[in-house]
């Protein structure tokens, strides 16, 4: 089946985000709305238009927001594509499609879906994974969380034992380059509330392990602060517009 032409200006349309903040905030932000069944993968950039294509006609990707708004409310599924291309690899595009399941139906077939709730498929990007944390109250607020979880990014596990190599490595040699380069890593730790929970007690420990195997202060002091991710609007390039690049 070919797509339709309604489908075609829709496809055009699809942004790719250039910027890995944002899209991994739109991953989550999907996954908070029920869509948590996913495959994702790495596309050469010009075979981009082919992939979309073969998605759209077995998804219906040219639904809009509101049309899938209105299907969910009639019990349907829905599936949505997200895209990113980092500016230092612009041959690829990294892609995740997501699928929302009704209750009452089977998952699509034609691709090995992987559920985001298993500790084992947990969806990754370049070193992070999207996990579900307990949504605690806030110290000044009154109000109960209107959920017992959120969805954010952390490190994942391998990446936190190399980060704890890491520090082991620099403070046995007693290296200050090794120090502050380490430091300058964990302190552009992406803001996600996951990320920093870690960031933070690595650096707080890389200070203690230094301070007890020295007995120097450490080259630099951690005041506590680490970045944090606001509410980030839509930055990328469309599919029209990428294809013009070719």
């Amino acid at each position: 089946m070919m797509p339709s032409q309604t489908q075609t200006q829709t496809q055009t349309g699809l942004l790719i985000f250039t910027c890995r903040s944002i899209y991994m905030q739109r991953i989550a932000d999907a996954v908070e709305d029920g869509y948590e069944y996913y495959v994702c993968g790495e596309v050469p950039t010009v075979k981009l238009p082919v992939l979309v294509d073969k998605f759209t006609v077995n998804f219906s990707l040219h639904h809009s927001p509101k049309q899938r708004y209105r299907a969910r409310q009639k019990g349907k599924s829905s599936t949505k594509l997200l895209c990113y291309r980092h500016d230092k690899e612009p041959d690829k595009v990294r892609f995740i499609l997501l699928h929302r399941r009704n209750k009452n139906s089977d998952l699509p077939k034609g691709e090995q879906w992987q559920m985001v709730t298993n500790r084992h498929t947990r969806i990754h990007s370049s070193g992070y994974e999207l996990v579900r944390l307990p949504n605690e109250r806030k110290p000044d607020s009154p109000k109960k969380p209107l959920k017992p979880y959120r969805w954010s990014w952390r490190y994942t596990g391998q990446r936190m034992s190399d980060f704890e190599a890491d520090i082991k490595r620099a403070v046995v040699r007693k290296s200050e380059a090794d120090y502050l380069a380490l430091f300058e890593r964990l302190s552009r730790t992406l803001g996600f509330a996951g990320a920093r929970q870690q960031a933070f007690g690595l650096l707080k420990r890389m200070e203690s392990e230094w301070l007890k195997t020295t007995g120097r202060k450490p080259p630099r002091h951690f005041n506590g602060k680490l970045p944090t991710v606001r509410r980030l609007k839509n930055e990328g390039i469309t599919l029209a517009e990428l294809q013009k690049e070719s």
